[in-house]
């Protein structure tokens, strides 16, 4: 194995194993991956990529050909995963680079299907993200989907004197809400701030957005739900 490592950890990787988890069918699995070599970036430059032909650019991969819907890189069988890679953000028509943990293990999950399904000759979706950040702090949980791009429309009781503050905030351009963020939200509020985020739905007068707050997000989720019960049914 080349050694990479620059005082930097490098996987050992013969046969790496990648541990998927399937929503149907058996349960958890372990699969093998085949790779050459496998480096790890925890707050460094990714400069093993670059010593493996992929062009960096000030925050890590960031040339415009330097990973696809699939994570694969300008060099043939590389990949990049998480925050080091710049990919096509499908909902936005546009290239990101997105700094959280969910991204690392979903753009890791497609990475990996990815690469499985071109083992077997077959093809997978392109990646569909959105983006979702959070943190949990003692009884403070905050949830944001979207882009925070554009006006922001701050809802709800934010008093740091509340017994139970919850409060929030919509992100507005071009007449559409394109973010929204959520403290102390339940798991069907959260589910409608993420609804929002991904369909961005007309935004009305912004000081009515204000007073309506975190309801705009209820009512929108639940009419989408009762429309694609209908249409099921």
């Amino acid at each position: 194995m080349a050694d990479l490592r620059d005082g930097h950890e490098t996987v050992d990787p013969a046969n790496v194993r990648v541990r998927t988890t399937q929503t149907s069918g058996p349960g958890p699995r372990d699969n093998r991956i085949q790779a050459s070599v496998v480096p790890t970036h925890l707050g460094y430059a990714a400069r093993e990529f670059a010593r493996l032909g992929v062009k960096l650019g000030e925050l890590g991969i960031i040339s415009k050909e330097a990973t696809d819907s699939f994570f694969k890189t300008s060099v043939p069988s590389v990949y990049a995963v998480g925050d080091v890679a710049t990919f096509p953000l499908k909902l936005y028509k546009e290239l990101r680079r997105v700094e959280h943990v969910d991204h690392s293990r979903k753009s890791a999950e497609q990475a990996v299907k990815a690469i499985k399904a071109s083992e077997a000759g077959q093809t997978v979706d392109e990646y569909d993200y959105l983006p979702y950040f959070y943190s949990r702090a003692f009884d403070l949980s905050w949830q944001f989907y979207g882009d925070n791009a554009g006006d922001a429309v701050l809802f709800g009781d934010n008093n740091p004197l509340s017994a139970k503050p919850k409060f929030g905030s919509y992100w507005i351009k071009d007449g559409k809400v394109v973010g929204a963020f959520l403290e102390s939200g339940s798991p069907e509020e959260n589910k409608a701030i993420a609804e929002i985020a991904r369909l961005q739905p007309p935004a009305p007068d912004l000081e009515q957005l204000k007073n309506e707050g975190l309801s705009f997000a209820s009512k929108f989720y639940k009419r989408n739900l009762r429309k694609n019960i209908s249409i099921k049914n």
